[in-house]
């Protein structure tokens, strides 16, 4: 059996190892070596113990943790490259087999934090940045990064991913040349590995934008990226893991809402660039994450990868309507509805993801029993107002193209799902001035178009159903003053709740 030292002795031996640590760090910060540190540097390196090794690296961060290249190398000396590889080469023999920080002389920070500080000092110069990458350091980190499973936390103290994270992030956004170099598919899915066990807010916020940037400009890897964002909104649901062997839970939905700002930004820049360019048929609008018809072609996803096999039309609106129906999460509630927004302007998934929404909203109790599940009711009409408000929003979006204006009314008038656009309107809550305004203003959409249809049908191209019912519904329900209101004139704060009490009314008169 191992003795333990007694307390007084283990003291006293820190105490020594804590001066002759202190002496180590002196010597390597020696003023007297400027010019020439490295070439000490390395002949101390290449013969001393490990605690030596961590007082140069110390030595190092104090020196020059805020000096440019220049500086550095001025006071490092010609041997700066050779001091440079060697921290290179300890990293990739030791990442595997890291030690965590001890209350040890030398050990209040762990060797790997030592190293990644030292490397991201050095990568200040683009020489060190282009032998950093060609080393496969990069791989090291992010296979550092990912080294949890689905039940035990990242083995990484927090310090140390943040660190390695940065040091990622800097060279990626060197250049592309850089930012194609920073990993390759196996790196990707550490990255997307880490992402979904990461639970610290401020990391995972590294790794999003570490994501971002590896996927930027680059045609190989961005339909990759965008793909495992998708796939680990998904993966936070049980039934979708459980369909994947070897698949990771995500853990925390604050990683799911990060994933869904992302999607929103990424595809509000696509949508940018599509409508700023040549006119070309909204159906070849590019949507983040999800392969259509007439996408162009990209990267092959290694099919063993649950994290990067591609999702299908289905699976990316299942995602989309996960976020959009989340029952706690208002944040994601509203990421979901603007992300069905921005997918319904490609004409290829408008009339789906309407159908979907108008699907949730029809499903209705004519009667409600004395058993049945008042949670479950009050559940089934937020989901019912949070499809109605995507509903209302893709009907008002803009820019709005005649394709996809004549997709929306025709789909409206064959299901007559104005009938439920009024319901929606009368469901939502006097004190929602979002809600009513917009839904009064599809209300107005839709109106405008019967009456067009009637007096202008040669004005109405691409409409082939009748709209008659439709503008009679509408007329019917909020009366003939409000009505002119609707077809003539902009509406206004005061005027969209006048049409909801006018709604309100007749829906209440009906049951009379």
């Amino acid at each position: 059996m191992k003795k333990t030292a007694p307390a007084g002795q283990r003291s006293d031996k820190w105490t020594v190892a804590a001066n002759r640590q202190s002496q180590r760090l002196a010597a390597a910060m020696d003023p007297n070596l400027f010019g020439r540190r490295a070439e000490v540097w390395v002949a101390t390196w290449d013969k001393a113990p490990k605690v030596a090794r961590t007082a140069v690296l110390e030595a190092l961060y104090q020196l020059h943790g805020a000096s440019n290249s220049s500086d550095l190398e001025a006071d490092l000396g010609d041997a700066a490259p050779l001091f440079f590889t060697r921290l290179t080469s300890w990293l990739r023999m030791t990442y595997k087999a890291f030690e965590r920080p001890s209350d040890a002389p030398g050990g209040a920070v762990s060797i790997l934090l030592w190293l990644v500080r030292a490397l991201s000092i050095f990568v200040r110069g683009a020489q060190y940045a282009t032998l950093l990458v060609e080393s496969g350091i990069t791989g090291a980190l992010t296979e550092c990064l990912s080294c949890g499973t689905a039940t035990v936390p990242p083995a990484l103290a927090a310090e140390e991913r943040s660190a390695i994270l940065l040091l990622l992030l800097y060279i990626a956004n060197a250049g592309r040349v850089y930012r194609e170099m920073v990993c390759d598919e196996e790196g990707l899915v550490e990255l997307l590995h880490t992402m979904q066990q990461e639970e610290r807010e401020d990391i995972s916020m590294l790794v999003m934008d570490l994501l971002v940037v590896v996927g930027q400009g680059n045609p190989r890897m961005a339909p990759l990226v965008h793909t495992g964002l998708v796939r680990i909104i998904l993966f936070r649901k049980e039934d979708e893991v459980a369909r994947f062997p070897g698949a990771l839970r995500t853990r925390s939905e604050t990683v799911v809402l990060q994933v869904a700002r992302a999607l929103r930004a990424m595809q509000m820049t696509k949508e940018l660039q599509f409508y700023s360019g040549a006119a070309e048929s909204e159906h070849l609008l590019t949507i983040v994450g999800l392969r259509l018809a007439g996408a162009p072609p990209g990267s092959v996803a290694p099919p063993t990868e649950p994290l990067l096999t591609a999702a299908t039309t289905e699976e990316y609106l299942s995602a989309l309507l996960f976020l959009n129906l989340h029952d706690t999460n208002t944040s994601l509630r509203v990421e979901g509805n603007e992300l069905l927004t921005l997918a319904a302007k490609n004409t290829q998934l408008t009339a789906r993801i309407l159908n979907l929404c108008f699907d949730t909203m029809d499903d209705d109790h004519l009667v409600i029993a004395e058993e049945d599940d008042v949670a479950a009711i009050a559940t089934r009409q937020r989901h019912q107002l949070s499809c109605g408000r995507a509903v209302v929003q893709i009907i008002i979006s803009t820019p709005m193209t005649k394709e996809r204006r004549a997709i929306i009314i025709n789909l409206i008038a064959m299901r007559s799902a104005h009938l439920t656009l009024l319901k929606y309107l009368r469901m939502s809550e006097g004190g929602d001035l979002a809600a009513v305004g917009d839904c009064s203003k599809a209300l107005q959409l839709l109106a405008k178009a019967a009456d067009e249809q009637q007096r202008r049908p040669e004005l109405s191209a691409g409409v082939y159903v009748s709209l008659a019912k439709v503008g009679q519904s509408i007329r019917e329900a909020v009366g003939d003053s409000i009505n002119q209101v609707l077809l003539f004139q902009e509406i206004s704060e005061e005027e969209s709740f006048a049409i909801l009490r006018a709604a309100r009314a007749t829906a209440a008169a009906a049951q009379c």
